[in-house]
């Protein structure tokens, strides 16, 4: 396809992507507003105005959200693709452990800028479910886990996590991330949000840590190739490439891994006791998690940025096996 195809392909998306991001953008304030409550609001000078005044502005950005989504889906744009933009609204002001988007990168284009967020959304996720796998791991190797998961939410943890990497892999297709803009986002320059990972999931204690991994083995099926990026209508694929691509699941695992390990020896330092002994304890500690990573985690070992043999998304297994994960069950 060439250029200009390619650019009346994202000229003809752009009401769509508009009427998205101002749902985004509600979304996110509703939410915004929601979590800081009522003070600093005037009111009408009562006892209870202040939190009166609070609830008519959030009750207004809803009424104005939900009449936007109305507009959206009798313009015919999928529900799915209304779906995720109330969710990125909500997911850019609660994920406080990392910015949705790295300050640095940005698109010109609306539409561009909207597969951006909800690319950093995906990718935020997926290293979340790797850290959730790494910190289970740790635990049962070191006799710190107690909890039974079935053969079943194993593999649908798995496969989510499968589809989640095709969907980051096709919106850095569409929007062309540069080999610099990978570095950011998932390479060597990521370490920083994979500490953030590791401090939020060593909070965790081993009910939370259960719950989290089945809310996302649970999940609803999400789409591998996302309605709303342009395609190729003869191939399917997206119309342009990423200059790198995400890492093959392995590596996430791997990366989830090493920084719990990180964490533990950077929590002795913090804490220890000047002898070195917290920091001896730490990196025993930590040595089991680092060979229970990902070397019995089955997963694709493919590193192309290529989505054209994957777009149905990968089939849920038929039943489990036993050697996805390695792990007792």
């Amino acid at each position: 396809m060439s250029a200009m195809d390619t650019t009346e392909a994202w000229e003809s998306g752009r009401w769509r992507a508009d009427l998205l991001l101002r749902i985004v953008r509600l979304s996110a304030d509703h939410t915004r507003i929601a979590r800081q409550g009522y003070e600093g609001y005037d009111g009408d000078g009562t006892e209870d105005g202040p939190r009166q005044a609070w609830l008519d502005h959030l009750r207004g950005l809803e009424a104005e959200r939900e009449q936007l989504e109305t507009v959206a889906r009798s313009a015919g744009v999928d529900a799915t693709e209304i779906a995720d933009a109330r969710a990125l609204g909500l997911y850019t002001q609660r994920l406080s452990v990392r910015n949705a988007v790295p300050d640095n990168i940005s698109r010109q284009s609306a539409g561009q800028e909207f597969l951006l967020e909800m690319l950093s959304v995906d990718l935020w996720n997926l290293e979340h479910m790797a850290m959730l796998h790494a910190a289970r791991a740790d635990r049962i190797a070191t006799g710190r886990w107690t909890v039974g998961l079935d053969p079943d939410s194993i593999a649908r943890f798995q496969h989510n996590m499968e589809v989640r990497r095709t969907r980051v892999v096709a919106m850095a297709d569409a929007i062309e991330v540069s080999a610099a803009e990978a570095e950011l986002l998932w390479g060597p320059a990521s370490t920083e949000s994979w500490g953030a990972h590791a401090r939020l999931v060593e909070a965790y204690d081993e009910a939370t840590l259960a719950a989290q991994w089945t809310r996302y083995a649970d999940a609803p099926p999400e789409l591998p190739m996302p309605p709303y990026i342009p395609t190729d209508s003869a191939t399917g694929a997206p119309l342009t490439r990423a200059a790198a691509a995400p890492p093959p699941i392995r590596e996430f695992l791997d990366d989830a891994s090493k920084a719990l390990s990180a964490r533990f020896i950077e929590v002795a330092v913090g804490d220890g006791d000047g002898d070195g002994s917290a920091i001896a304890e730490a990196i025993q500690a930590a040595l089991p998690g680092i060979n229970a990573s990902s070397q019995d985690f089955e997963v694709s070992t493919d590193t192309t940025s290529s989505t054209t043999d994957t777009i149905g998304g990968p089939e849920p297994p038929a039943h489990h096996t036993g050697t996805d994960l390695g792990i007792d069950t």
